[in-house]
């Protein structure tokens, strides 16, 4: 994750079949909203890129996950959120 203005995180998967990836903050699914903007990319056909932008504010239990799944199973990345983005509740 990079500290600008708002937290923007990356996550690059590889798996044949291809993966789908989701994003998860404090273990909920997270979309496209007026909150998160979420894009993907396709890197290659087992490859693909996704970066998540989060307009909001987080606390200092708010946790991040990259989910990607295909037919094999499921793996997760947990990644840490720049601390100047967090407000201790």
């Amino acid at each position: 994750c990079t500290r600008t203005d708002v937290p923007v995180c990356f996550c690059e998967v590889d798996g044949n079949p291809s993966p789908e990836l989701e994003w998860h903050l404090s273990g909920r699914p997270v979309t496209n909203s007026s909150n998160t903007f979420i894009s993907e990319e396709r890197l290659s056909s087992t490859g693909l890129r996704s970066s998540i932008t989060l307009h909001q504010s987080l606390t200092h239990t708010s946790a991040l996950e990259c989910v990607s799944k295909n037919t094999h199973g499921t793996a997760r990345k947990q990644l840490e959120l720049p601390l100047s983005h967090l407000q201790f509740t």
